[in-house]
């Protein structure tokens, strides 16, 4: 991919290297320009989860305005995504709602294309990594359809 000429702006940069999980976000993460199209990168969903305390009493999150709060809410208590996956394989944590990578574009005429372009992965940098090697094919069906 070092062939292409594009910009990308973090605008929320992954957490860290334990934090990589939709879940964990809220709203657009990542914006690359490229081709005179602005592809966005966001975790978008209705989180609603809820944590069972050690010792009784839960925590309860809502977020269903991509704000990132589950992060807010439950990183002093769930440490990383593998404590995530352990805590709702055990039943610690429920889930009813959760969030996903979406890619939408914008395209060089200002008009935004939502394509329903769902990430396969569920890691942050493997989703960067899904937009870079699909834009120009994205590019091609939005041309092929004008």
């Amino acid at each position: 991919m070092t062939d292409k000429e594009y910009e990308v702006t973090y605008l929320q940069p992954m957490i860290d290297k334990d934090h990589r999980d939709p879940l964990w976000y809220g709203g657009r993460l990542v914006e690359v320009k490229y081709k005179g199209y602005t592809f966005i990168l966001g975790a978008y969903g209705d989180v609603r989860a809820t944590l069972l305390l050690e010792g009784g009493g839960d925590i309860y999150v809502k977020d269903k305005y991509n704000a990132g709060r589950f992060y807010d809410e439950m990183h002093n208590f769930i440490k990383s995504d593998f404590e995530l996956a352990d805590f709702e394989n055990k039943g610690k944590l429920t889930i009813d709602n959760n969030n996903w990578f979406e890619i939408l574009i914008d395209g060089p005429d200002g008009k935004q294309h939502d394509l329903g372009w769902l990430c396969d992965s569920f890691d942050y940098e493997d989703a960067v990594d899904e937009l870079l090697a699909g834009m120009d094919e994205v590019i091609s069906d939005i041309e092929g359809a004008a």
